[in-house]
């Protein structure tokens, strides 16, 4: 469920992915729009589109992750023991990535353990996508590429076996021109 201070724009489900799509309009002079799509079986790809005319700072965004942490190149480990769960993010993001301890912290039922930093390299634009892989996606190959000009949009790519799954997420609501796709 969004927050109370965002917006549900779009919400849909179908027997292979549900979608939805919310915005934080002003958030701290941000316009913030997530947009999450949630694959059968295992997969959810994380959008993330914020802009800002107002400031002077680069723009971040803060993970809390659960999980043993190990992190191998643009890959973090989530396994807890009784399942095995990936983070995956784009290999051109890894630089601007950073991870971080969170001490023991009894006040909740499920306390982060890791705090993962996206630092964007502009200040008025923050776009960056991750993967969460669960059940059967954390076998088998995944990557993530942003495709077009100024990062419009991003290519998800699944495949183990004989199974594939790719998805084209449009960052800006207008045609993304590639020739690599």
């Amino acid at each position: 469920d969004p927050p109370a201070y965002a917006t549900a724009n779009l919400f849909f489900t179908s027997d292979f992915v549900d979608m939805s799509a919310t915005s934080m309009p002003n958030w701290h002079g941000w316009q913030h729009n997530r947009t999450v799509y949630k694959i059968q079986d295992g997969l959810i790809l994380v959008m993330d589109n914020a802009t800002s005319d107002k400031t002077s700072q680069p723009a971040s965004l803060i993970w809390h992750l659960t999980g043993n942490g190990e992190t191998i190149k643009n890959e973090m480990n989530l396994n807890n023991g009784r399942r095995a769960a990936s983070m995956v993010w784009t290999e051109s993001d890894t630089p601007f990535i950073s991870r971080q301890a969170v001490p023991t912290n009894n006040t909740y039922l499920r306390s982060p353990e890791w705090e993962l930093l996206y630092t964007s390299e502009s200040n008025d634009v923050l776009r960056t996508s991750v993967a969460f892989l669960t059940q059967e996606y954390t076998k088998g190959d995944f990557d993530l590429a942003y495709i077009g000009e100024n990062r419009a949009g991003i290519l998800a790519n699944w495949s183990f076996e004989e199974s594939e799954t790719q998805l084209l997420h449009n960052f800006n609501g207008k045609y993304v021109e590639t020739d690599n796709l």
